[in-house]
This record gives C-alpha cells, structure tokens and sequence, in this order.
C-alpha cells in the first residue's frame, strides 16, 4: 500500500504544481473547484482497495492538501483545520472515511450485489440497541487484515443513527452521512488532542477553592484533573514583586537588546539592576536592601517569559513577495530552458562558501555536570577561506576551487589533482577570480568544447553581475540565471542540499586528524593550522564523496532540471532530498559568516539573463 501512496502522491503533486504554475489567480472561487476535479481524485481513486496502512502515508496524502490550501489567498496563516473549515473540506482521513460507508451502503442494499456477495453479514446480537443494519464483525489473525475494508470500517457503520443507514436512497444517505462525519472526531489518528486552556480567573477559583477544601474536591468542583490543580497552585503567584517599576524597565530594556541583536547575559542583567537601583526615579529602592543576587535573577527571568539560549543558525530573513519571487524565478527557468533546449549536462550551479582553518562542533559529549565544556582547536577558527562548488544538473561535479588568504603559494608544495588552488590578499571571489572560474571551470566542463548552450544559476553577489563577467559567459553562450536576493537560502542548490553533507564530511575529517596526533606543534606547544595541501585534499575528498544521486535531486528540489511536462514537480515538495535529513541530531551546524550572500539586490530585478 506504501507503493500505492507514493504513486498518488506524485501524480497529485505534479498536477499541483502544474496548476500552480499555470493558473495565476489564488482566489478560493478557482482552485478549490480545480484541486476537487484535477488533484482529488489521485487522492481518492478506488481507496476502498489501497487504504494506507501507516501513519507515514496517511501524513504524505494529507500534506498534498496541506499544500493546496495554503496556495489560496488569505489562508497562509491560518491553521489546516480553520482551512478546511472555511473552504468546507473534509479531512482526507474523513474523506476515506465516507467512501468506506458509501460501499458499505451498497453492499448491504444489493447495488452492487454480484461483488458483495458474503462480504458482509448483519449481526444476530440483539443485546444492544442496533440501527437495523447492524454488521458482524469478523475476525482476523493477521495484523494487515485491520486495515482492509470488511474489518475498518465496520466499527463506525455500526455507531450511525438508524436514520442515517435507513435512507431510501445513496443520494440521501450521503448527505445524512456528511452530517455525521462532520461531527466525528478521529481517535488520534487524524488530529492531535488540544490540551484545554484555561483564563487566568478560573485558576484562581480553582486555587482558593482548592486551598479552602483540598486539591480531590476542587477538581471534583470545576471538572478538571487534579493534576491541573497541583500546577494551578504551584504557578499561582505567592506575593507581588519588590520592585516592579524596576522590574518591568529592567524587562523593557532586556526585549530592547534582543530585538537590536545584542548578547543579553545573566551578568549584563545583574549589573544592569544595580544600575538602575541607584537612578533617583526608583525611590523606593534603597541600594543596601538591593543586592540582585543569582536568585532575583532566575526569578525575574521566570517571571517574565525569558530563558538562556543557544545562538541559533545564521540564516537570511525571506523577503514578504516570497512566493511571487520564487514564482517568477521558476518562470524565467522554464521560459529559457524551452527556448534553448538546454542539455542536464549544461545546466549548472555555483556558489562561493567562506571556510575556516577550524571545524569544531557545538556540542560535545562530557560528564553531567561540568562548568566548563572545553573544545581543543588549534586556535585557527577565525582565519577564512573560500571554497567555490559547482555541479551540473546529470550528477557532474566540477573541480572544486579553493582560494587562500595569502599573496602567493608556496613554490615546492603540491597540491592534489582534481583541486584548483589559488591565492587572493583578501581571501575571496572578485571580479577577476570569477572570470578565471569560468575560464578554468566552467568552459572545461564535458561539452563546452562544441560551444553548446548553457544555463548557470548563481547567486547576486557583486562580483558575479559586472558587465566583463557578463560578457565572458555571453562568448560562451551562458545563460545567467541569477538568484533575487535574499533567497539563496531556498532557490541556491548548494546552500540548499549540498553544503551541510559536504561540510560534515570535512568536519569528521578534520576531527580525525586533531585526534589522530598527526597535527603539529610550536614551540609554546600550540597546535598549527593544518598545511593548505592537506586542507585541499580533504576538500577534494569531501566533494568527491558526495552522491551523484544527491546532486541530480538537489536541482529537481530547487526546480531548475525538473521535466518541463511538470512529471517530476512532486520533487520540489520531497523533505529526503539529502542525507542530512536523517541525521536530525547532528551537531554540525555552520555559523561562518557567508561574505556571499549579497541581500543588495532585494529592489531589483528578479532574475537577469545575457
């Protein structure tokens, strides 16, 4: 059944993204009525036969609709169920659900009597209150035999109302039948229990009844567990704050520091306490009785909704036409790829990625309770250098380009084949290492010899839009494609799927060599930085292992080689594009600064073309 789910859900995907691409209206009035005739029946066809067995398929076909929901205008922010509930769809789970009883209906009416015969039996039990149509249910021994039609949907045909399985006939019974589903609640299979919420008022009915009697009778009062009442008391406030007007500028000025981007510590708001404790405007504070120790500390951060967290992952801040963006780049991708016919073997991608000298991860594992987590480098974290991947959209991938910070390289070292090494002062990309990339790189790549046409996508970084950059690849029949600003982080291929696995694969290299004894040592006994040699072996080696598979389905993810007859839009949505998705509890995450990501060219065109 699991092959069964995933063929659907290509199908319907793909008619998806067809209609995504070709309709531009997002207004309820036109898609709902498409996704229903178009997207729907890849959904539902013949699911009497192939019901998904596993929660895992049963998410992949709901989150097709997910999807086609969320293209509508005015429903991005609202929650799926709210979705449903103002388009007036059911769930595909409750969409299952009804065309189980709609067989079932004409099962037991003899409408389709030559293929139910002995299918289904009526129940002889007259026990229990029954509907008139009450089935038996059968019995099974395997496992799989719960999820076929004779057995799943028995249940739920035997809690309808007499009136409801009475009907004269199917037309009736479905609108009776949509009433019922409508108020039929799924046993978390459909749609996770809400927890229930309660005001602050009720909560304090609840604490001082339960202070006046005991916790057993105040959640016998109000209906409520009494594990609710325990939390209840335990979060109700013992006594009012010392100090609130400090307080709650303390807080003003702790939110104003995290909005600007500036580290907040639990030292910073201790001495900024005691700062403000000495200004006149807090009269009732007198500096002897306000000490600000640890514990004032912890509890001011309680109090107000804070908490100390680890820097997360530099990421660049989408832009609001998000959607639009994305739209037209994936236009102007096809418009030039019908036009120009271009081969896989001639549409690349490349990027510029900072490196460091040091790779160390985040985390470590250390004994529970050590104050101070030490990660031995040797001290060379913060000396960059560039690394430039580039790959073709049939697996390829070019010699990796590597530039060091330095005027120029050392005459007797050598360096591996399959590696391009270069020296630049600042250590970066400019002008004139992009055009010596695509004399060196990208004109020596299979097939540029016959001059054939060729598509390269890459980002807005200055240096990639002077007009002798633009002139070069015009003589090498390049079409540019250039990223809008700001969405490297979703249309750039490399950022996208490639740089983590190839950068964790630098990093386990790097972390064999410190621990390996192989690093050398000065006289102060410091570890020095790894030779450059070694470092474009291991990027060598790195670029090397990554999966051509990978590198054909990171172009299909970002929509730039998928097949023009939409056939292989269901990539775009794939959330295994790499192997860095099965690896959630890896540590490696990248905090270099990326000099690349140019966010310049937010105001300008969404894509530039030669």
């Amino acid at each position: 059944m699991s092959r069964q789910c995933d063929v659907a859900v290509k199908k319907a995907n793909a008619v998806l993204g067809c209609i995504r691409r070709s309709i531009s209206s997002r207004d309820k009035e036109v898609l709902v009525p498409l996704y229903k005739a178009l997207v729907s029946p890849h959904l539902e066809y013949c699911v009497q036969f192939w019901s998904p067995m596993f929660k895992k398929d049963e998410y992949k076909l709901e989150r097709v609709q997910r999807r086609a929901t969320r293209m509508i205008r005015g429903m991005e922010n609202l929650s799926y169920e709210r979705r449903l509930e103002e388009l007036g769809l059911f769930t595909l789970t409750k969409r299952r659900l009804r065309w189980d009883m709609i067989a079932l209906f004409k099962y037991i009416r003899g409408i389709n009597t030559r293929e139910g015969e002995e299918l289904f039996q009526l129940s002889t039990n007259v026990d229990t209150r029954t509907n008139g149509y009450k089935l038996a249910v059968g019995k099974f021994r395997l496992e799989i035999r719960r999820r076929f039609l004779t057995i799943r949907g028995v249940k739920f045909w035997n809690s309808l109302l007499r009136e409801t399985v009475g009907a004269k006939d199917l037309s009736g019974f479905k609108i009776k039948l949509d009433k019922s589903i409508m108020l039929f609640k799924m046993n978390n299979s459909e749609i996770k229990r809400k927890r229930s919420s309660y005001h602050a008022a009720f909560k304090l009915k609840v604490v001082e009844y339960a202070e006046a009697n005991n916790n057993c009778a105040a959640a016998r009062e109000f209906c409520i567990n009494e594990k609710q009442v325990r939390e209840c008391k335990k979060k109700c406030p013992t006594r009012c704050a010392s100090f609130p007007e400090l307080e709650k500028d303390l807080n003003n000025w702790v939110v104003e520091c995290r909005q600007n981007g500036y580290i907040v510590t639990r030292t910073g708001i201790h001495l900024r306490a005691l700062q403000m404790s000495k200004d006149n405007k807090y009269k009732s504070v007198k500096p002897s009785m306000f000490v600000a120790s640890a514990g004032c500390c912890t509890r001011f951060i309680s109090h107000h909704g804070l908490c100390l967290c680890q820097r997360t992952k530099i990421a660049q801040k989408l832009p609001r036409d998000l959607e639009e963006k994305i739209e037209s780049f994936q236009r102007f991708i096809i418009k030039y790829r019908k036009e120009y016919a271009f081969e896989l073997s001639q549409i690349g991608n490349m990027d510029e990625t900072p490196m460091t000298f040091d790779l160390p991860s985040n985390r470590t594992v250390t004994g529970v309770g050590e104050k101070t987590v030490l990660i031995k480098t040797s001290g060379h974290e913060k000396i960059h250098f560039t690394v430039v991947l580039s790959c073709l959209a049939n697996g390829s991938k070019l010699p990796p380009v590597v530039v060091f910070k330095r005027k120029t390289l050392p005459k007797n070292m050598k360096f591996p084949a399959g590696v391009i090494v270069c020296a630049h002062e600042k250590g970066w990309m400019d002008e004139s290492e992009t055009i010596e990339w695509l004399e060196k790189v990208w004109n020596k790549r299979p097939g540029a010899l016959f001059k054939k046409p060729a598509m390269l996508v890459w980002d807005m970084f200055r240096a990639h839009k002077t007009d002798e950059v633009k002139n070069v690849a015009k003589n090498m029949k390049t079409t540019l494609a250039v990223i809008p600003g700001g969405l490297t982080s979703v249309l750039q291929l490399l950022d996208v799927c490639l740089n983590k696995p190839f950068k964790d694969r630098l990093r386990k290299m790097w972390s064999e060599w410190m621990c390996s004894g192989m690093a050398k040592l000065t006289e102060g006994r410091n570890h020095m930085k790894p030779e450059i040699n070694l470092v474009a072996q291991w990027i060598k080696d790195s670029w090397v292992s990554i999966p051509s598979e990978m590198v054909e389905k990171s172009f299909r993810k970002c929509c730039i080689s998928n097949a023009l007859d939409g056939s292989e839009d269901d990539a775009i949505y794939d959330d295994d594009t790499t192997e860095a998705d099965d690896e959630k509890e890896s540590d490696s995450e990248d905090e270099t600064p990326d000099i690349y990501n140019d966010n310049a060219g937010n105001n300008s065109k969404n894509c530039m073309t030669l």
